[in-house]
């Protein structure tokens, strides 16, 4: 059932079993595994169908890390950052889950076998094949529609081609609207903003959650069960508001609560110098996002990891073209992805005006992206995805400044540490002895990379994730093994703000496994609680 919470009776109290926070990812999974339960569910989505620019305007903060920009990197509307997600999907490794000794802080407390069948109903759900990431079974589906694909064959295993799936349905909020909007138990409140946690006088048990519309009514949630889904950033930020018993935050006793935030660092650098006519658009996210249903890319093999102390890292090999690099190029480009998000630019004018104006080199980019017209071609670079290594000092906290609903909003600290550029050199050295020992091509390191510079603009993928961690110690953790608070014995937190550590693989798959084990955790609580009082 559907409902503007604008229009809610202002100071009313509404009622629910289980109140759900963000209708992301993560809160549309859930609700979706309450739906026909008998359980009364409420849903709170700050957003409506569409973006509407005010309400997306709340992400905004202040940085005083690495350049980020807060107020894009997320959709804020129902379907979350679905909205703006590509649809890669990959399962995290069993060395991501582990405790590598040369990765400070490194390892879930949870083993990754036990994620198996949580991973294999989240395929389901993102609408995609279990357990298919074998990249010669796909090279030979993907050669029925274009028979010159190859895959970068090494003649050592300290290279692998890595494959990832694209779902054909990333946006949760359109897929899942209809089953949610019929729904007879479960209620999704628009345009309900969440000011913090009510808690009894004790902290420990969530009373109520506030809700705050823009257009200024206010009303509450009353629920035996609370999860809080909206994201790596707001996640904290809610948590950190929530200071009206626990001055320091809701779960923040040990200062924890933003901590280890992550995001992964994207850099193009390193161009390759094929030795022969080689058809590598398998690797190319161009290529992949049109043609075909699966991504490959270039990483290092567990082994080579362990071996030379690294963190995870892939690449993706992207062609490029002539007028990329013009205004009128990168324009389109930003109007493409804002579009995507529909998120009319106020600049839009400008942007039409730039792409007229350099209307030639944006023809040679188009055509060369869109077509893989190869006159256009000019060369072949890595577009470099790392893993960050979980860094205390990189995290959230609250400014000074306000939003228009009068609450804090984000200062953000983003920071990675010297082992993200040792692997980024380090891997790149190994692509490129792999790439002449098989005969395929060099690849030219950028010599302020193995400087000590990045060898490009440090920028970042959209995935925020690790400022609630996991952990079974509340000394070392936000949230305990079933992402649960600590010390609060009702309120849970979903989404990737809980990893430990996060790979270099998109985590929005992972996400849904999560979401998948806490339902079913919720649901057997709740049937012992029924139980019990039986």
């Amino acid at each position: 059932m559907f409902l503007d919470a604008r229009r809610v009776e202002s100071g009313k109290q509404l009622e629910a079993d289980i109140c759900i926070v963000g209708g992301g990812a993560a809160g549309i999974t859930l609700a979706r595994e309450f739906d026909r339960s008998g359980v009364k569910v409420i849903l709170l989505e700050s957003g409506g169908l569409r973006q509407h620019r005010k309400t997306q305007s709340l992400y905004q903060g202040e940085n005083t890390g690495l350049n980020y920009e807060l107020d894009t990197t997320r959709t804020r509307f129902f379907g979350g950052s679905t909205n703006c997600w590509g649809g890669w999907c990959r399962p995290l490794s069993e060395l991501d889950f582990s405790r590598r000794e040369w990765v400070d802080n490194s390892g879930w407390p949870i083993e990754r076998g036990a994620m198996d069948p949580y991973y294999e109903r989240a395929h389901e759900v993102a609408n995609i094949i279990p357990g298919e990431y074998d990249p010669e079974s796909w090279l030979k589906k993907a050669r029925e529609n274009n028979p010159d694909l190859e895959l970068l064959r090494f003649s050592s295993d300290r290279v692998e081609t890595r494959i990832a799936q694209l779902t054909p349905t990333p946006r949760f909020g359109r897929e899942y609207r209809e089953q949610l909007r019929q729904s007879d138990n479960v209620q999704l409140y628009f345009r309900a903003n969440i000011s913090g946690f009510r808690t009894n006088a004790e902290g420990n048990q969530v009373e109520h959650v506030d809700v705050a519309c823009l257009n200024g009514n206010r009303f509450s949630v009353k629920a035996r069960t609370f999860i809080l889904a909206t994201g790596g950033i707001e996640n904290a930020r809610l948590l950190l508001l929530s200071n009206d018993v626990h001055k320091n935050g809701l779960g923040n006793e040990h200062d924890l609560v933003g901590r280890f935030f992550m995001e992964h660092p994207r850099i193009v650098t390193g161009e390759i110098e094929f030795f022969r006519e080689t058809h590598p658009d398998m690797y190319d996210t161009g290529y992949a996002y049109f043609n075909a249903p699966v991504i490959a890319s270039l990483g290092l093999s567990p082994a080579t990891q362990q071996r030379e102390q690294l963190l995870n890292y892939h690449a993706y090999v992207e062609a490029m073209y002539e007028g990329e690099d013009s205004q009128g190029a990168q324009d389109l480009k930003d109007l493409y992805v804002r579009l995507r998000k529909q998120d009319i630019p106020p600049e839009i004018f400008s942007m039409l005006g730039h792409i007229a104006r350099d209307l030639p080199q944006v023809y040679k980019y188009f055509v060369g992206k869109r077509l893989r017209a190869e006159k256009y071609m000019r060369s072949h670079k890595l577009v470099n995805i790392l893993e960050p290594e979980p860094y205390a000092e990189s995290r959230i906290t609250l400014s000074n400044s306000r939003d228009p609903l009068g609450l804090q909003r984000v200062r953000m600290n983003w920071m990675l540490t010297p082992k993200v550029h040792k692997t980024l050199l380090r891997s790149q050295q190994i692509i490129g002895e792999e790439l002449e020992r098989a005969g395929i091509g060099r690849l030219k390191i950028d010599p302020a990379l193995e400087e000590g510079e990045w060898g490009g603009p440090v920028e970042w993928v959209w995935h925020h994730m690790g400022s609630t961690r996991m952990d079974p110690d509340p000394k070392k953790g936000v949230v305990d093994t079933d992402c649960k608070l600590h010390g609060v014995v009702n309120l849970y937190v979903a989404g990737s703000s809980v990893y430990p550590t996060v790979s270099a693989d998109t985590p929005t798959l992972t996400v849904i496994a999560l979401a998948l084990r806490m339902a079913d955790h919720i649901k057997a609580t709740m049937r012992m609680e029924h139980s019990a009082a039986a």
